[in-house]
């Protein structure tokens, strides 16, 4: 987890089964303690939601969690993962009569927030009325 910058990870039984979540500080106090077990530090109650969920039905479990929001299927399969980052941009970008938000079908193991942060923020910065020019109506 530190050489991908990320403070938690996805935990997938056979067949990509979603298990839950684990952070990197229960991992590093098992490894302190001497215990190897990962089902031990396990967090089952993570907020997951469908591949065909609309977008409004995403804020909700976003903001109740600290976690990005799993995308399963119908048989628990983790499909892909939405940063909140990512919901945020999403909702405002699109007109207010849009009602599904894309998938990302692999989860991104190795973008930490600080870069999709600085990525969103330099391509904020490519917008025409932020460098001071006129924007066409």
């Amino acid at each position: 987890m530190r050489d991908l910058q990320t403070s938690a990870a996805f935990v997938v039984g056979q067949g990509r089964t979603l298990l839950g979540a684990v952070r990197d500080r229960d991992v590093m106090r098992q490894v302190r303690e001497g215990r190897s077990d990962l089902r031990e530090v396990i967090r089952e109650d993570i907020a997951s939601v469908d591949r065909d969920e609309v977008l409004s039905e995403l804020v909700e479990p976003s903001v109740g969690s600290d976690l990005p929001l799993a995308v399963v299927d119908d048989k628990t399969r983790l499909l892909g993962v939405i940063p909140r980052v990512t919901l945020l941009a999403a909702l405002g970008n699109v007109s207010s009569d849009t009602m599904e938000i894309p998938v990302i079908v692999e989860p991104p193991a190795t973008v930490s927030v600080d870069a999709m942060t600085l990525a969103l923020s330099e391509t904020a910065g490519d917008e025409p009325s932020s460098r001071g020019e006129e924007v066409p109506a």
